[in-house]
């Protein structure tokens, strides 16, 4: 990306020296003022763009959490998605500076990572314990009266049987890494349950 963006500018300096140029000769001084106005806005497009791409990547690709709690608790049509991301001190000190834009940017992630409908997402923030965490009600997962979470286990590259899942009467979890992340995963349903790679339905 950092390469990609002083390519852009290489490309505008050497535009704006070529302008310039061919104004000196042909041109009268307000087409000099023009490109130079167009040129600093362009320039200062492109570095506000990089700065926007570096907080993305400072949050999601170079500062993974320390762990990650997921749980799912299924009530009708809808299930109720909770997510708690630990973080270390310096993390947790950027990320509340920056509280505003890293709410916006978690909400983007989930949205892009699961395809299904996300209703009523909210973010907060555990001070004491360095968390984040993201709540929202999913909804798209049931038919009948089996919910399918291929959605949510296909992003992950988890599976509920070959990624050895435990399964109690009305509950399954798992426990691992995710990206090298430490991550759990509970998943709750109201009445006892069976499921094969994917599916979960009543026993």
């Amino acid at each position: 990306m950092q390469r990609a963006v002083l390519i852009t500018l290489m490309v505008v300096i050497v535009l704006v020296v070529a302008v310039i140029f061919a104004g000196l000769l042909m041109g009268p001084p307000a087409i000099k003022t023009t490109t130079l106005t167009y040129t600093l806005t362009l320039t200062r497009t492109v570095t506000e763009r990089y700065t926007v791409t570096k907080m993305y990547a400072s949050f999601w690709l170079l500062e993974r959490p320390l762990s990650r709690n997921i749980s799912m608790t299924a009530e009708g049509a809808v299930i109720h998605y909770q997510e708690e991301l630990e973080w270390s001190e310096t993390q947790f000190s950027q990320i509340v500076k920056n509280e505003k834009s890293f709410k916006s940017l978690l909400v983007e992630k989930i949205r892009q990572t699961y395809s299904i409908e996300i209703g009523n997402p909210d973010v907060s923030f555990d001070r004491a314990r360095r968390v984040t965490v993201f709540k929202c009600d999913m909804k798209g997962a049931k038919l009948d009266e089996t919910y399918d979470f291929s959605w949510f286990l296909t992003p992950l590259k988890l599976d509920f049987i070959d990624s050895h899942f435990t399964r109690s009467e009305r509950k399954l979890s798992w426990h691992g890494l995710i990206g090298g992340v430490p991550t759990s995963i509970v998943l709750k349903f109201p009445f006892k349950i069976a499921n094969c790679h994917a599916h979960v339905w009543p026993a």
